[in-house]
């Protein structure tokens, strides 16, 4: 299996475990999809929760960066997986 696509996908699972996705209504962890190269949200307020958004109040709700936590725990596997693929 290609390095990026094993990290794509194992992204993509790690996504749909729990606490890998914010859930209140479930929409935002069931609108995640990859093909196999890319791994998304589809749903409209997944930016807005990912980064933080303000209300109608004025206040500013922080973002929960879930996204880029998960890319981020994935970033030494893929380096790992892909130096070893390297020395085959």
């Amino acid at each position: 299996m290609q390095v990026g696509r094993k990290s794509m996908l194992e992204i993509y699972k790690r996504g749909q475990q729990t606490g890998g996705t914010p859930i209140d209504t479930n929409e935002l962890r069931m609108s995640m999809q990859t093909d196999g190269y890319e791994v998304g949200y589809m749903a409209e307020h997944g930016p807005h929760v990912e980064y933080g958004h303000r209300t109608r109040s004025g206040s500013f709700v922080q973002g929960q960066y879930y996204l880029k936590r998960n890319v981020d725990t994935q970033r030494s596997i893929y380096y790992g997986d892909l130096k070893s693929q390297l020395r085959k």
